[in-house]
């Protein structure tokens, strides 16, 4: 990727208006061309905030949200990378929890691919960090799994754990013979 070869050559791309049409690619391209794109976008928004905004001002987080929903795999690893990436920006994490990213990011948590479970752990991660603005969005996605969202081996993943969900409801209890409980030595038979 071209974007990676540092912060000139990401704002050069960004300056000659390469972002609009990487966005429109991932949202009205082929498989093959979303994929690409998406990948695109991880590269350029990878450590730079000012390319981060410049995406989410192009409209480029819903067309990533929606390939998170219908893409596929290949292209869901880039997209859900590059949500990370524009995470790291406060002006878009907002953005990224109003296009319904959350319960998106869970479910490649779940079931992705190795790589895109990865991403989603660290774009859940990035999230997670902004503070408790978002916490409430995270406990809508009603997601109750807790020690199966960690992959022991993934790396950053362990962030996960700080997220919290309300614990499971108790086991039901032995119900409990009101004539035997009043009747001392217990029920006659």
């Amino acid at each position: 990727c071209l974007a990676y070869g540092g912060s000139k050559q990401q704002a050069a791309i960004a300056s000659a208006g390469g972002i609009r049409p990487l966005v429109e690619l991932v949202r009205d391209g082929s498989d093959m061309q979303a994929k690409y794109a998406a990948a695109a976008l991880r590269c350029l928004a990878y450590r730079h905030p000012a390319n981060q905004v410049a995406i989410s001002r192009e409209g480029g987080v819903q067309p990533l949200v929606d390939l998170l929903r219908h893409g596929p795999d290949a292209a869901q690893r880039h997209a859900t990378l590059a949500l990370a990436n524009l995470a790291s920006d406060a002006s878009n994490q907002a953005e990224i929890i109003r296009t319904g990213a959350i319960p998106l990011l869970f479910e490649v948590r779940r079931g992705g691919t190795a790589a895109a479970q990865e991403h989603a752990a660290l774009a859940l991660a990035k999230l997670t960090k902004a503070g408790g603005r978002y916490e409430a969005a995270l406990m809508r996605a009603r997601v109750r799994q807790r020690s199966t969202l960690i992959d022991p081996g993934a790396r950053r993943s362990a962030a996960l754990v700080q997220l919290t969900y309300p614990p499971p409801p108790p086991p039901p209890r032995a119900r409990i013979d009101p004539l035997a409980a009043a009747i001392p030595g217990g029920r006659p038979t």
